[in-house]
């Protein structure tokens, strides 16, 4: 009886034994499984993008707000490449923004107006154009003007990027076209640029600036802008612009709100 009782205590033991190597195992096998998956979410990358538009120094600072704490950006102007630092996803969040924002520069075709306004009581007897009298109606908000001469109209071209000029009878308009935004209908001028033309004594002409601001266009609107010497003058100067976006495509930023992101300053190379 002894001998019996003996052996089942020790088969006992073997079993609680083999239970325990069975559960350390299982629980060995399980951390060993999810390491994996932990080193892939926090494991850091490096991307270089080829930029092909923009310039990189601006794309660098867009860039940076999207990556963490870890992430960093730097830039080489003369390749035109970014070298991000960050998390694999984070880095396919860059390159989904890059698409958006390295596009060809959209184009614009303008149309300016330059109008002589000064105080009568009788409206001006030249003709004008249904163009030219849309412009003259939102100015007869203004009770002070009611006699206008039309000095010319031209139209000009440009692109995102680029400056462009016309002279219309004594005035030069220069237009720097900084951005154009399709999606918001935006064409940012930094800056425009009125000027007059004035002979000097031995008949070199010179320009001094009449107006200068930097403005936003609203795609296919007309925008009136006047400016005098003083506020007492009887005589005022109008330009009046109207802009077409051309072509081309932007999407919207969305990624750069998602949460955990931090500021970085890229470095240039």
């Amino acid at each position: 009886m002894k001998r019996a009782a003996r052996r089942i205590a020790i088969a006992a033991l073997a079993l609680v034994a083999a239970a325990w190597v069975l559960d350390s195992s299982a629980r060995a096998a399980s951390g060993t499984a999810k390491a994996p998956a932990r080193e892939t979410t926090t494991s850091i990358a490096a991307r270089v993008f080829k930029i092909q538009f923009k310039d990189p120094s601006d794309v660098a600072q867009l860039v940076g707000q999207l990556l963490t704490e870890k992430g960093s950006v730097s830039f080489s102007p003369k390749l035109k490449t970014l070298t991000v630092q960050d998390r694999r996803d984070v880095l396919d969040r860059v390159q989904d923004v890059i698409n958006s924002y390295d596009l060809p520069p959209r184009g614009v075709q303008m149309t300016v107006t330059v109008i002589l306004a000064g105080m009568g009581e009788q409206a001006g007897k030249q003709p004008i154009s249904r163009e030219v009298r849309g412009i003259t109606d939102s100015l007869l908000n203004l009770p002070n003007w009611t006699e206008y001469k039309t000095l010319g109209s031209s139209a000009i071209s440009g692109s995102e990027g680029s400056k462009a000029s016309v002279d219309i009878g004594e005035f030069r308009i220069e237009l720097d076209i900084e951005s154009v935004s399709e999606s918001r209908g935006i064409i940012r001028l930094n800056p425009l640029v009125l000027q007059r033309a004035i002979k000097g004594a031995d008949g070199a002409v010179s320009y001094r600036p009449v107006y200068r601001q930097t403005c936003n266009l609203t795609n296919d609107r007309l925008l009136t802008i006047g400016a005098t010497k003083s506020e007492a003058d009887s005589k005022a100067v109008f330009l009046a612009i109207r802009a077409r976006i051309q072509s081309g495509a932007e999407d919207a930023l969305a990624h750069q709100g998602e949460s955990g992101a931090t500021s970085k300053t890229p470095r240039n190379r």
